[in-house]
Parts: C-alpha cells; sequence; structure tokens
C-alpha cells in the first residue's frame, strides 16, 4: 500500500503522515494491499468522506479524475512514484483549523 496525504493548505508534520500511515496499515493488517494507493486529503472546509474510486485497476492517468464533491483534488496534482496500475481510496479528512495536526 502507498499512502500520499495532500496538506498543501493545513500544517502537516512528516511525524502525523507516518502515524496516520499506521492507522492505514493496523486498518488493513489482514488485506492485500499490494496494488493499493491510499490519498488523504487534508482540507479545511471538506467533510469527511471517502471512496473506492474504481473496482479495476487504474492508472497514473486517472489518478486526479474527481467528480463533484473531489473536484478540489486537481489542484494538487499526481504524486510522483505512482505505481503503473493500482486500486485508489479517497479520503477526505475535515480539518477544523489551521492549529490542529492530529486526526
Amino acid at each position: 500500500m502507498k499512502v500520499y496525504v495532500f496538506a498543501d493548505s493545513v500544517p502537516c508534520t512528516e511525524e502525523f503522515k507516518r502515524n496516520l500511515q499506521g492507522v492505514f496499515e493496523k486498518i488493513a493488517q489482514t488485506t492485500d494491499t499490494r496494488d493499493l494507493v491510499v490519498a488523504a486529503y487534508m482540507e479545511p472546509g471538506q467533510t469527511w468522506h471517502g471512496e473506492l474510486t474504481s473496482t479495476r485497476l487504474l492508472s497514473p492517468q486517472d489518478f486526479c479524475r474527481g467528480r463533484r464533491s473531489w473536484s478540489f483534488i486537481g489542484k494538487h496534482g499526481a504524486p510522483e512514484g505512482l505505481p503503473d496500475h493500482f486500486f485508489l481510496v479517497r479520503l477526505s479528512l475535515e480539518v477544523a483549523g489551521r492549529s490542529r495536526t492530529r486526526p
């Protein structure tokens, strides 16, 4: 599993990102996650929600395709190092204020 955390508009330390990765690994510990990419967006004003973007394998060109409530993802772009094919889970984690650094 690869985890990407997008938090351009809020403070987000490397320790926080590692802790978030640990939470995802704990949740998925009995699951085969070799082809899984998790994109976590820390966005002020966004409600907490998530989606499995497709039940088919995606390519890096598919990463930024988002409709309606996911339209904000385009501003972040696709991260470096995406696998050639993957399943994508997106999570939007609401951030109440600039001082909040933990989920």
